[in-house]
């Protein structure tokens, strides 16, 4: 296979581009930022490639490890699609007892949904309070017809969409729709 074919030459290709041409859509996210590539890489893929080395899986992307740094041997590694999304430099940390992660593996580790942790950070909530508290959306108990049911439950059975429930509910309004006959 011809070197220009491989990942890593795609990769270097890719991380030039952001950095150096002004039409490319995620310039503005890089080099208008600032981020250069070190001059030891910016014109030769065979050193890049020498201190990089080959990605691991073809999962594996280029990745900077100080998200506001340059292209740098010491600031760059192959990552896995998750490593990048928790390197992403407008994550939310998040750290309860000495543990700091992003909101989204605290919803992994917890089951919570990641907008339920984000928004209680947003309301005030200590960072052990929005990962400790279970949530109650989908599962508060609403009445309808004289049966009662979670809002899950009543989503699967009418076809209503969860938000719509919530919405309903919180605003007065009959979760099933009267139809005049």
């Amino acid at each position: 296979m011809s070197v220009y074919r491989t990942k890593e030459y795609r990769a270097w290709i890719e991380m030039r581009r952001r950095c150096y041409n002004p039409k490319r859509s995620n310039y503005r996210l890089y080099g208008a930022r600032g981020v250069a590539v070190c001059d030891r890489w910016r014109h030769d893929f065979a050193t890049f490639l020498e201190d990089i080395g080959h990605a691991p899986t073809p999962a594996h992307s280029l990745d900077r490890i100080d998200t506001e740094g340059h292209y740098t041997p010491d600031n760059v590694r192959w990552a896995t699609p998750q490593e990048q999304s928790n390197n992403w430099r407008h994550n939310r940390l998040v750290t309860v007892d000495g543990d700091t992660k992003t909101a989204a593996d605290w919803a992994r580790d917890t089951g919570l949904h990641p907008a339920t942790i984000r928004n209680r950070l947003r309301s005030g909530y200590l960072d052990s309070e929005a990962v400790a508290k279970p949530s109650r959306g989908w599962q508060r108990r609403v009445c309808v017809n004289g049966e009662r049911r979670t809002v899950k439950e009543w989503s699967a059975l009418l076809g209503i969409p969860i938000p719509t429930i919530n919405y309903r509910v919180r605003n007065g309004l009959p979760v099933i729709k009267e139809h005049n006959t």
